[in-house]
């Protein structure tokens, strides 16, 4: 596979160097770029390393304009301060505001990303667009399609979510 050679890396890197400046971004979307290169190789094999590289750029600047890494820039305003001490069964912290534990916070993501795997890309915006906080109407002028189809998708996400054993009821 491409992502186990060095070469492949070392342009990912480039790739990653280029598309955020800031040091603390690069770790994750090395990550998100090599998750990303795999899927892609799955997906769609016999492409040209080129093709593959430039989808991993073509991702990673999608995935920085929608705000989605957890240091995004976009979201930088809206930092909460990580507490030091926090108790996994707190009970009280369950919405996604700046109350939550980082335990909860990761949760959250997890299960997030793993639908966001067994998805349409749009249901997979839908689903984006819900975990923040939009609405069905919002959601449906986002993304110029009807209120109707945005609540049919959010049935199929919550149909599949369930046969994964996810509870959508504990989340927002």
């Amino acid at each position: 596979m491409l992502i186990d050679e060095s070469t492949i890396r070392d342009l990912l890197h480039a790739v990653v160097h280029n598309v955020a400046t800031e040091a603390a971004l690069h770790e994750d979307l090395m990550q998100e770029a090599l998750i990303h290169l795999w899927q892609e190789e799955l997906q769609r094999p016999g492409q040209t390393q080129s093709w593959y590289i430039q989808s991993c750029r073509f991702h990673l600047l999608n995935h920085l304009s929608q705000g989605r890494s957890i240091d995004s820039v976009k979201h930088r305003h809206a930092r909460c301060p990580i507490q030091n001490q926090f108790d996994v069964h707190d009970s009280s912290n369950n919405n996604l505001g700046c109350d939550e534990s980082p335990f909860t916070s990761a949760c959250v993501r997890d299960i997030l990303r793993q639908l966001s795997q067994r998805i349409k890309p749009v249901e997979g915006a839908i689903l984006g667009f819900l975990a923040d906080g939009f609405g069905a109407q919002e959601i449906a002028q986002k993304l110029r399609i009807s209120h109707q189809a945005v609540s049919k998708h959010r049935q199929r996400i919550a149909i599949l979510a369930n046969q994964l054993g996810i509870s959508l009821t504990q989340l927002p």
